[in-house]
């Protein structure tokens, strides 16, 4: 049985699929706005500085994994994490913010997805397009197994990699601003005004807020014992593309770069229709794509949460989970149709918690009489910090 379980898990690559993909998310296509407030220098150092942060974070995630597991506990999500932590409150906590996040999340990716379809075929309206993509994507977010989901991962990873390759080319084939990489307008290494770097936190943390699924993605590994390898993986490969697009995004387009690096591409006559119209699309594949590592783990807990009120086949709960978390999200994508402001809350309010401040909290309950002063502090300090910056990413949303 144990080699049976082990074979339908996924392998070290399908992880890493599943692991890239849901990190290179959406929050890719505003980084070059994110580096336009705060200037490619200071955008580079703080994206930097918010991986180190994360990708520590996602280490003691692990270590509380490996803990729940060895003590027998559930340890399968998040959840499970902040119950070992900090009992039923912890669990109740972690699960609403998480039931936020994950939300928030999908409902960025049907906007994405039916914004670029819009820009495609601008006669359709974008609320049937939203129901259409919203309808569409439910026979993909069916399966358990993260290793069937991973090859629709590779699709996104793949559509990603297209899509920064056309950016590229735009960038590189014009020979005059702005859009040029080559003679490229006037950009900063600095900030022009230091008022607004709070707005770009929520930004550029946006882009690693993938903790949330973490857990099951473990969970999910053959091999778990090489989550800290897949991470490593993972990150450097994702700060690498997010600094390439950030900089070069920025010195294409400058001050006037938009919300989502797409909307600036059809603004540029001389670029290649096919390719510029290829990238909008590509755009949409990948938020498509996006969608069932990021729902798998809202569907489990919402099939928990029926199971408790209603005793019905396991069948009959992933429909009705399935079904109700589209239907949610399909409403607020529409009543909240702006998509930066989607990005901006995500990063500032649930990635610096979900992805810095809780696993720090969890971690030093779990493990508190084992660590150095040393290490308090550290933990500590990240906590504070993730607090401080989320509350003033948060704040200049609104203001």
């Amino acid at each position: 049985m144990v080699m049976i379980e082990k074979k339908r898990r996924s392998n070290f690559s399908n992880s890493l699929f599943n692991s890239v993909n849901i990190l290179m998310g959406t929050g890719l296509l505003s980084l070059p706005f994110a580096f336009s407030i705060t200037g490619y220098g200071l955008g580079l150092v703080l994206l930097v500085l918010f991986a180190v942060i994360t990708h520590h974070t996602g280490m003691l995630l692990g270590k509380c994994l490996n803990k729940c597991k060895a003590n027998d506990e559930a340890g399968f999500t998040y959840s499970d994490i902040g119950q070992a932590a900090f009992g039923i409150p912890g669990r109740t906590f972690i699960s609403i913010l998480f039931f936020l996040e994950l939300g928030t999340v999908a409902v960025a990716l049907v906007i994405l997805t039916a914004d670029s379809i819009v820009a495609l075929f601008p006669m359709y309206d974008p609320m049937y397009v939203k129901i259409i993509v919203a309808t569409s994507v439910i026979p993909v977010t069916w399966p358990r197994s993260l290793s069937l989901i991973s090859y629709i991962s590779l699709i996104g990873i793949i559509a990603m990699g297209n899509l920064i390759g056309i950016l590229s080319y735009n960038g590189l084939s014009k020979q005059q601003a702005p859009g040029s990489i080559i003679h490229s307008v006037p950009v900063n290494a600095v900030p022009l005004s230091y008022s607004h770097i709070p707005l770009s936190f929520g930004l550029l943390m946006a882009g690693f807020c993938g903790h949330s699924v973490f857990p099951q993605i473990y969970h999910d590994m053959r091999h778990p014992e090489k989550y800290n390898k897949l991470l490593n993986y993972s990150y450097l490969i994702v700060v690498f593309i997010y600094g390439f697009v950030g900089v070069i995004g920025y010195l294409m387009f400058g001050a006037d770069t938009k919300d989502e690096i797409t909307q600036n591409i059809p603004l540029i006559p001389e670029y290649n229709k096919i390719l510029s119209n290829l990238m909008i699309g590509l755009v949409a594949i990948n938020a498509f794509t996006k969608y069932p590592i990021s729902i798998s783990p809202l569907n489990s807990q919402l099939e928990e949460i029926i199971r408790y009120f209603f005793d019905t086949r396991p069948s009959i709960r992933r429909i009705l989970a399935i079904t109700l978390s589209g239907g949610i999200i399909l409403f607020i994508s529409i009543a909240v149709p702006e998509f930066h402001k989607v990005m901006a809350l995500l990063g500032s309010v649930f990635a610096f918690t979900v992805s810095v401040v809780f696993p720090s909290c969890c971690y030093m309950s779990l493990f508190g009489q084992k660590l150095s002063k040393l290490e308090w502090a550290i933990e500590i300090f990240i906590t504070l910090s993730g607090i401080v910056m989320g509350s003033l990413g948060t704040a200049w949303v609104f203001l």
